[in-house]
């Protein structure tokens, strides 16, 4: 029984390491986690994720997700 109760406790250490390993691969990859750095992901009113400053014009509403809220705001003057 000892050497059983052993065995299963150094399986569990092992499966909650491997776990830890995995959330925390998961976490680094995570644009959630992107946010937290300070960066943020900005769409179109739509909902369309903008990757360059050149899907904009002047007076177009964009939503600036941060890692804590949003930012509802107007495009000025979209440069390169």
């Amino acid at each position: 029984m000892r050497r059983l109760h052993i065995g299963v406790h150094t399986q569990l250490k092992h499966l909650r390491q491997h776990l830890s390993a995995l959330a925390h691969g998961l976490n680094t990859v995570s644009p959630l986690a992107t946010l937290d750095r300070g960066y943020a992901i900005v769409t179109t009113a739509d909902g369309q994720i903008l990757h360059n400053a050149q899907q904009t014009q002047h007076g177009d509403r964009v939503i600036a997700r941060l890692a804590h809220g949003r930012l509802f705001c107007i495009v000025d003057e979209p440069k390169t």
